[in-house]
């Protein structure tokens, strides 16, 4: 991510308040999550801005046709940090969000030995700690607050099959 510039920084967080979702994609195969931020637009181009501006993340059409611009791990760390005191309506989700973040940054995988060898042939996603999941069910608490004008204000948990 390059130097953004501090209205740059704001657009973004303007996107993210009114057409991003910031939340856990949880994996229960492995009992852990991954951040995530997401945001919706019929305007690729816009997506495509964010995106070379943040130099990160992934554009896709999702099932209704619209763009989605996706940030996974570590990149959800770095936008946070640079854009989260732009933010209105997600700052306390962000808070959460970069809480959780930073939890499974600093964990290591799970070894997986080969019981002939002894040796390590792969790894696993450690699973979700207290503190992690602590940061979970506040997002999902958010989630449930609605905005003065009925709609949803917030992220919510999705899950991978």
């Amino acid at each position: 991510m390059g130097r953004l510039k501090a209205t740059e920084k704001a657009y973004i967080a303007g996107l993210i308040d009114g057409e991003g979702c910031l939340r856990i994609e949880f994996d229960k195969r492995n009992n852990c999550g991954n951040p995530l931020i997401q945001i919706t637009n019929n305007n690729r181009e816009v997506l495509e801005w964010c995106k070379e501006a943040l130099g990160c993340g992934e554009i896709y059409k999702n099932e209704s046709k619209a763009f989605v611009y996706r940030l996974r791990k570590k990149d959800v760390l770095r936008v946070l940090l640079a854009i989260k005191n732009h933010l209105i309506i997600k700052r306390r989700h962000a808070d959460v969000l970069l809480a959780f973040t930073k939890c499974r940054i600093k964990k290591r995988k799970v070894p997986i030995l080969d019981e002939k060898t002894g040796r390590i042939k792969g790894s696993l996603p450690n699973p979700l700690d207290p503190l992690e999941l602590k940061c979970l069910q506040q997002l999902k608490e958010l989630n449930r607050l609605r905005g003065s004008s009925g709609t949803v204000m917030g992220i919510f948990v999705g899950q991978k099959t």
